[in-house]
């Protein structure tokens, strides 16, 4: 027996090292190949071009896995200001849109206006473009970069290469490594199982702290950093309560920002959250007597999909409360099997963490145990008792849930009125696809399939249906909150866990047949993760806020404006960072005025609030912005997405100052304004 066991050893070892060189060579110091860029797949269309009066932007990436075009015409005395916002999307994605061999091409109203039949002719001069240079091994669209940027860091050259034959080769040879690695053992000591976990964290984190200095390109990040650094005090009992997301999360920003508030320090976080999940999937998934092939696999594409690593790399709770998701999953299991005085505690802690770091926690854990009941597994007393603890302890955290429900009614009645300006007014059905989209990115077709079908598998039902009682819950609270499709990314790494988590021996019969499907499932999106990971690490074209305020001040102007208060909050923080301050919610207050009480140079203002659902919130934002430029020149940004016509009438009378795909910066008063 001893000597089979060494000889598994040996073949184990030697599968190791030639997986490891395979990686080494794939990934080694060739010249990478750069993949065609988007500038090269719309020439001779470029920023600038002209098609039918409308001028072409720069491409940037959309917010559903796109790429943008906007294409814009301004006002004159024989015809109408119009817009066309083109989406290029992978092939299929968009059903009765106009599609070339890899992608679907249309424009998206309502931030699309004009007349129809010049956005037609817009889309199709962008379509055309592209099809002359695509042969239909051009996507996803995510692969492909926005230009060629040499400044680009050397992971992610590399894995901007293993695309086609070289990406399924690579994601075989990781495969293999992480299975040589957990079949390793020393006499009678499996010591593969600490290094498939180091080797694991290694690569979720390695893929996710590359480039984490990229400025924010949203105002979403920033609130969180403002939060986090008020007075604890403050945090538990004040302002932090206030906000939508748990209190919990912003203690530990609160921790970090004491090295400071450059992007790099907040992101730390939730990027060693993201690359401790994979780890905790080999672990929670672990049987007694076996460490399970796909379990492996399943913890090795939750530490490389592209979403779930995209998600890590912004100032989020979602990869901590995934990771809590997890341990709440493992420990119930060693619970069940031996319920030590250790165990039981940390029953009672996981359920109360997982509660209080994100309000769908509690949703999450009634999926968790409704499974657990319908698996028909024995709880014992203790274990169930520690379990009601922890959601005693995190108790505070569910009403806290139900007041920001109750709070987001009224930008939700905003939101429904004025979808241009606000996140959108977001159906059941519409918001359950978005959610399935985002979904089938993070852990591909496959993974779902196999989820489904695990729900069969006692081992694996509870997991399973908390996944999708959660998306299912997500969809049906569409109309009255404030849900959003990358919430999703929340349970993908549940879904991960319920595929590592099935035990094929349950059905005898079918063993190897699903062994090998679940092997299939999680290796199967690899294959396509490298150039997808790659597009992670190009600042955002819309990142422009601190260039908006060094390009302020050469201009001399003592003001800037956002015509929306999301922006300005953005170009608060990259103006105290310019100034090298600190900054907290309490600098945010705006006096009657609109303009933000933080002391920087330019001053920073904004002209209405995005969720202002007021008839007259449009006409009295022009009737601000002609008085402070009559006052002194001032410099605006303005933003694509949330027109407002009154607003952008005089606009078009100032002088233009710089801009991006998305925004623009003018400089507005004395003769510049009509």
């Amino acid at each position: 027996m001893r000597s089979m066991s060494e000889a598994r050893s040996r073949i184990a070892l030697g599968v190791l090292v030639s997986s490891a060189v395979v990686l080494a060579a794939l990934l080694g110091p060739t010249p990478p190949v750069v993949p065609r860029s988007w500038p090269e797949l719309l020439a001779p269309l470029g920023a600038g071009s002209v098609i039918d009066g409308y001028v072409l932007s720069a491409p940037r990436r959309g917010e559903e896995h796109d790429v943008v075009l906007a294409a814009t015409r301004a006002r004159a005395s024989d015809r109408a200001a119009g817009r066309a916002e083109i989406h290029v999307l992978d092939r299929g994605r968009w059903p009765g849109v106009r599609e070339t061999a890899s992608f679907g091409v249309a424009y998206e109203a309502p931030r699309s206006y004009g007349d129809t039949a010049e956005l037609e002719r817009v889309r199709d001069a962008i379509a055309d473009a592209i099809d002359v240079h695509d042969r239909g091994d051009l996507g996803p669209v995510d692969a492909i970069p926005l230009e060629r940027a040499p400044g680009t860091s050397m992971l992610a050259r590399r894995l901007s290469t293993l695309s086609g034959a070289r990406g399924a080769l690579a994601a075989l040879a990781m495969a293999a490594l992480v299975l040589a690695l957990g079949a390793l053992r020393h006499r009678g000591f499996r010591f593969g199982r600490l290094l498939v976990g180091l080797v694991l964290f290694a690569a979720g984190l390695a893929v996710r702290a590359t480039s984490l200095d990229l400025p924010f390109p949203r105002d979403q990040d920033v609130q969180r950093v403002l939060m986090g650094a008020l007075p604890v005090s403050e945090i538990l009992f004040g302002r932090g309560l206030s906000d939508r997301h748990s209190p919990l999360w912003f203690l530990v920003l609160h921790a970090v920002e004491w090295a400071g508030q450059a992007p790099w320090i907040v992101r730390i976080p939730s990027a060693i959250a993201g690359a401790c999940i994979a780890p905790a999937i080999a672990w929670a998934s672990d049987a007694p007597e076996q460490h399970r092939p796909h379990a492996l696999l399943a913890a090795l594409l939750a530490a490389l999909s592209p979403p779930l690593v995209g998600v890590a790399r912004e100032v989020g709770e979602i990869p901590f409360f995934a990771l809590a998701l997890v341990l709440v999953v493992g420990v119930l299991a060693r619970a069940d099997r031996e319920p030590t005085r250790t165990r039981v505690a940390l029953v009672a802690v996981t359920h109360a963490l997982a509660i209080a770091t994100y309000y769908l926690g509690a949703i999450v854990l009634v999926g968790l145990w409704i499974g657990r009941s319908s698996a028909r597994w024995t709880t014992s007393r203790p274990v169930g008792r520690a379990a009601l603890a922890g959601v005693a302890l995190g108790s505070p955290a569910i009403a806290l849930a139900l007041r920001a429900l109750l709070r987001d009614l009224g930008p939700r009645a905003a939101a429904a009125a004025h979808p241009d300006r606000a996140w959108g007014d977001a159906t059941m059905i519409g918001l359950g696809r978005a959610l399935a989209v985002e979904t089938l990115d993070a852990v591909g077709p496959v993974v779902l399939a196999a989820v489904l079908a695990g729900i069969a598998f006692r081992s694996a039902r509870p997991t399973a249906l908390a996944s999708v009682l959660t998306l299912g819950v997500l969809a049906v609270l569409a109309p009255v909150a404030r849900i959003q499709p990358y919430q999703a990314l929340v349970v993908a790494p549940l879904l991960l866990l319920a595929v590592a988590s099935v035990d094929t021996t349950e059905r005898p019969s079918r063993e190897r047949l699903a062994r090998a499907g679940l092997i299939a499932a999680c290796v199967i999106p690899l294959v396509s993760a490298g150039p997808a990971l790659a597009a992670l690490y190009a600042a955002d074209a819309d990142a422009v806020l601190g260039r908006y305020v060094v390009a302020a001040r050469r201009a001399g102007v003592a003001r800037i404006v956002a015509v929306a208060d999301y922006d300005a909050t953005l170009l608060a923080y990259e103006a105290a960072r310019a100034s090298h301050l600190r900054i907290d919610s309490a600098a945010l207050d705006a006096d009657g005025e609109g303009t933000l009480a933080i002391d920087t140079a330019p001053r920073i203002g904004f002209l209405t609030r995005s969720h202002d659902g007021a008839a007259d919130a449009a006409q009295r934002a022009a009737t601000r912005l002609r008085l402070l430029a009559s006052r002194e020149p001032i410099a605006v940004v303005a933003r694509d997405a949330f027109p407002m016509p009154e607003v952008d009438g005089i606009l078009e009378g100032c002088a233009p100052l710089d801009a991006s795909p998305t925004t623009r910066l003018v400089l507005c008063g004395g003769a510049t304004t009509e």
